[in-house]
């Protein structure tokens, strides 16, 4: 059994690279790390690519494959603890043009017995859950 210590990176395909690191940059503070255009023997095109986020802390490492690429990704959501959770930040993130899940039925904010949480989608419609305890308290 391999001993897994956290996440290292997701990978996720887009249609719009300069969009999704903006916003992933206003949202969490996210840095870019590496930034490239690399030749894909696969799909025999070039392709660029940032990979984003805080040193062993988490990356997202988008790469700009076009929309028929990024229609198949199967990434149902990604979660992100954050150490300054606080109920305003649904409301912040709804005017900030952010897209906030049950903003109108629980305010924003989902409580589970442990934590609470935040869905809000990034500009290509992946799911994101924003928790206040690190894995929900597992």
């Amino acid at each position: 059994m391999l001993n897994f210590k956290g996440f290292d990176h997701i990978n996720i395909n887009v249609n719009n690279l300069d969009k999704m690191v903006q916003f992933y940059q206003n949202v969490f503070g996210f840095e870019v790390k590496e930034e490239e255009i690399y030749y894909s023997p696969k799909y025999k095109k070039e392709i660029k690519y940032k990979i984003i986020g805080k040193s062993n802390i988490g990356l997202l490492a988008l790469y700009e494959n076009g929309e028929h690429f990024s229609k198949q990704q199967n990434i149902n959501h990604i979660g992100f603890y954050i150490d300054n959770f606080s109920e305003d930040q649904a409301k912040e993130l709804n005017q900030m043009g952010i897209k906030v899940e049950y903003l109108d039925e629980l305010g924003g904010i989902v409580d589970y017995e442990k934590s609470k949480s935040i869905y809000i989608y990034d500009p290509e419609g992946n799911s994101i859950e924003i928790t206040s305890v690190f894995g929900g308290g597992l």
